[in-house]
């Protein structure tokens, strides 16, 4: 008898493990297909698939802001299915339920996901369900940004008492957050310079730090909010365009001493390559910082467009050197495509 406890009980313990796996990746939004459940979904009790059900659909992030609804039913109907194959004979009326009404439903223009980083701990980030809308892409997470947020989550002491600007931020805001979620940075500037972006940016930056001090203080075109203080690091975001650099880089070094610059996915069309290493000349030479150094996360799409950015750059005394991010433990998941084009690149002035 007492045996069959203890088996009892080790059995629900590796559910529950299970369940947390699946969790976490559902609110991820990992690919259902990705998506590891192993003989979980083959004896399901009804207990244990309520259980489920209030672990994903039913959570109270996914209730409150809620994954795309397409990728809600695919997992459903995903669940749905296995417990039929493996003959479970009483599945619980509440996939149907939830079913049909995901069905009924329409996808909105903007969905979310919730990244688990810290134990209890998310960041949730506000998306578009299209790869262009309102004439940027920047509206999107790309793997880019999560490949360059892992690398902050892996070595947090890098980025300590560094004051940072990102660059090309787009609307996730995800590697500003990853920063002031691991690291003791003393400034962190996120910025863009679409209208519609820096919008859906401080949305999303808002939606993430309930409990911080929020103060708006500025309200110039550059500083479009500012700050956001916790632990003595503050945060802004910035409307800067690379064009526009030279005209704001008195505001811009008044606000900011930056010793750090980062970006993710903006090496992808060669006409705007001109404008943006202009834009890190003019940073290099405005702080005047021998340590100052830029971080690059870029998906290589097209191998020769990448070398004649790398081109430009070193024309323009730049050393450009990559970072290996082979054993990088990936405390974000990404839902929409592998990583293995990502790559990582250190870029110095050569002086």
């Amino acid at each position: 008898m007492r045996e069959k406890s203890e088996s009892v009980l080790v059995t629900r313990v590796y559910k529950m493990s299970k369940f947390k796996n699946i969790k976490l990746n559902f609110l991820s939004g990992v690919p259902v297909k990705d998506i590891d459940f192993k003989d979980i979904l083959t004896n399901l009790d009804w207990e244990d698939q309520e259980t489920l059900i209030r672990a994903t659909i039913l959570h109270e992030r996914n209730v409150k802001y809620p994954l795309r609804n397409d990728y809600q039913k695919i997992f459903i109907k995903h669940i749905i299915q296995q417990l039929e194959s493996n003959e479970v004979s009483d599945i619980h009326d509440k996939f149907y339920e939830i079913l049909a009404e995901k069905i009924s439903e329409c996808d909105s223009e903007f969905s979310y996901k919730h990244f688990n980083v810290v134990e209890n701990e998310f960041i949730s980030i506000k998306e578009s369900n299209s790869f262009i809308r309102d004439g940027t892409t920047g509206l999107k997470l790309w793997p880019a940004a999560v490949t360059l947020s892992n690398y902050i989550f892996n070595n947090p002491d890098i980025f300590n008492d560094k004051s940072i600007l990102e660059i090309g931020s787009g609307c996730s805001g995800l590697v500003g957050l990853a920063l002031l979620k691991s690291s003791r940075c003393k400034q962190v500037f996120l910025s863009d310079c679409h209208d519609t972006v820096v919008n859906k940016l401080i949305e999303n930056i808002n939606l993430n730090l309930e409990g911080y001090n929020i103060e708006n203080l500025e309200s110039s075109l550059l500083i479009r909010q500012h700050s956001y203080v916790n632990n003595s690091c503050e945060m802004g975001i910035l409307n800067l365009a690379w064009e526009d650099i030279i005209e704001n880089q008195k505001e811009l070094m008044r606000k900011c001493k930056i010793n750090m610059i980062l970006a993710a996915d903006i090496v992808y069309d060669s006409s705007i390559f001109k404008a943006l290493v202009s834009c890190l000349k003019v940073l290099f030479n405005l702080y005047c910082d021998s340590s100052l150094q830029f971080v690059l996360s870029q998906t290589i799409r097209n191998q020769e467009t990448f070398n004649e950015f790398c081109k430009l750059l070193k024309v323009n005394s730049f050393d450009v050197t990559e970072i290996s991010i082979d054993n990088l433990e990936r405390k974000i998941p990404f839902a929409n495509e592998p990583l293995n084009d990502v790559k990582m690149y250190r870029i110095c002035q050569n002086k």
